[in-house]
């Protein structure tokens, strides 16, 4: 090791380097005769307590394949170490042994790990050692021990947070776009979080933008998503152009859209044209032509004491005719501006709070005619059920957030909207966006009201 502190730097992260190429692996322990090691505690005991440090997980990984490992324990006979496999030493020793039996299959040759499935199941693994087992050095030192299992390493910086560090790492090396993948999540913390008012371990991934925690520097290894998609699923449509300061992604290519919050707007749409709106519109209008030629049949046929007048008549039927259309005519209107739509002038709508479908129909069509539905995959706040009236079977269909149905389903399995707590010195507020090209309604909760919305990748149909 070299007497110089960045030398010795790079010395330290780049041991995994003469580990690929040891003859063997062996691990001595010694018992400290402290609190954390008595002096009766036994090998496997102390070899735990060694397993549970991030930067000894790399070198049995990395060790050459198809070798044992050599255990060696203070005060026992040296003739005698234990020797045991990698896939017995993980079963053993690592709580996480079915992630850590993947990686050593991997490394042993025996199955094939994608580029994305490997840093995925690396992260998995090592995050736990850096909770529980490790001492801190350097926020980044998940993604410092993680470059040994890369070939592109960048330079190690101390002034980098967590987050700065792995997408250096990330970015240097072909990992199957991970963050563009990583950007489209909602992790299932989050979501509860949210709900619940509790700062979020991760911001809204549409924002572009992921904070600290203090608790956990390293909430951003948390890739289980709300929806249950992974990451090999996610098909991103951006690319990420850059990391800022606060762990801010800066977004290149991402298609976005603004919310619109000052005041509901008329939405213009295309309906079918059909025999019955066509033959109502007709009758609309024509009625004040009928009913003025009715008043000047009547009015130019003479006094009534002439007697029975052919032209009388006939205004008068026209005059009856029209004052049936006019008494006719508000159900008339919903017939022709009513029916099923075709397509949609698209716009983001939000505002504070909840309302009723038929409310928010009034306030953009004129009437409720029922055109607007609650999204039910559309936040982690959103809840849905089985269509049971629908003749398509299995159907979904939204419900309101607010309404506790406890027949929807289980009432455990989503969360509330409960806009308690505080983040960043702000409460929690719900909001309701309102999307017009689908025609579905929303709700959230944010400590801000959200101003864009950005599209980043899709799965199946299902857009991020």
């Amino acid at each position: 090791m070299s007497d110089d502190a960045a030398e010795f730097s790079e010395d330290v992260h780049g041991i995994c380097d003469v580990v690929r190429n040891a003859h063997r692996i062996t691990i001595v322990l010694g018992r400290t005769g402290g609190a954390h090691a008595p002096a009766d505690t036994d090998t496997l005991t102390l070899l735990r307590e060694w397993g549970t440090r991030m930067w000894t997980w790399p070198e049995v990984l990395l060790g050459p394949a198809k070798e044992k490992l050599y255990v060696y324990t203070r005060d026992l006979p040296l003739d005698q170490p234990w020797k045991v496999s990698k896939l017995n030493f993980a079963k053993q020793v690592w709580d996480d042994s079915a992630v850590a039996r993947q990686l050593l299959d991997y490394y042993e040759n025996t199955m094939t790990l994608s580029r994305l499935e490997l840093v995925v199941l690396a992260l998995e693994s090592l995050k736990d050692r850096v909770l529980h087992g490790t001492s801190h050095f350097a926020d980044g030192d998940l993604s410092y021990a993680l470059m040994g299992l890369m070939r592109q390493r960048p330079r190690v910086d101390k002034t980098d947070s967590a987050f700065q560090a792995f997408a250096r790492l990330s970015l240097a090396n072909d990992s199957d776009r991970l963050m563009e993948r990583m950007i489209c999540l909602l992790p299932i913390v989050t979501a509860l979080n949210n709900v619940n008012g509790s700062q979020p371990l991760h911001d809204t991934a549409a924002c572009g933008q992921s904070r600290m925690h203090s608790a956990d520097q390293h909430y951003w290894t948390n890739m289980n998503d709300y929806w249950g998609a992974k990451l090999w699923d996610i098909e991103p449509i951006c690319q990420i152009a850059g990391i800022a300061n606060n762990d801010t992604v800066i977004l290149d290519g991402a298609y976005g859209t603004t919310i619109h919050w000052d005041s509901f707007k008329r939405i213009a749409i295309t309906t079918r044209e059909t025999w019955s709106r066509m033959l109502a519109r007709l009758m609309v209008r024509a009625t004040p032509g009928w009913f003025f030629l009715g008043v000047l049949l009547v009015a130019t046929s003479g006094p009534p004491s002439s007697g029975f007048s052919s032209q009388r008549l006939v205004g008068a039927l026209f005059m009856i005719l029209a004052t049936v259309l006019i008494l006719s005519s508000p159900m008339l209107l919903l017939h022709i501006y009513s029916g099923k739509v075709w397509n949609s002038q698209p716009w983001l709508i939000g505002f504070e709070g909840h309302m009723d479908l038929r409310e928010i129909e009034r306030k953009i069509f004129g009437f409720p005619c029922e055109r607007l539905s609650w999204a039910p995959y559309g936040s982690s706040l959103s809840r849905h059920r089985k269509n049971e009236e629908n003749f398509i079977e299995d159907e979904c269909e939204g419900t309101d957030p607010l309404l506790r149905d406890h027949q929807q389903d289980d009432p455990t399995e989503y969360p509330r909207p409960v806009p308690t707590g505080e983040e960043d010195g702000e409460s929690m507020r719900n909001f309701t966006i309102v999307d017009t090209f689908t025609m579905t309604v929303a709700m959230c909760s944010a400590a801000r009201p959200p101003v864009i919305a950005l599209l980043c990748g899709s799965e199946g149909e299902r857009l991020y």
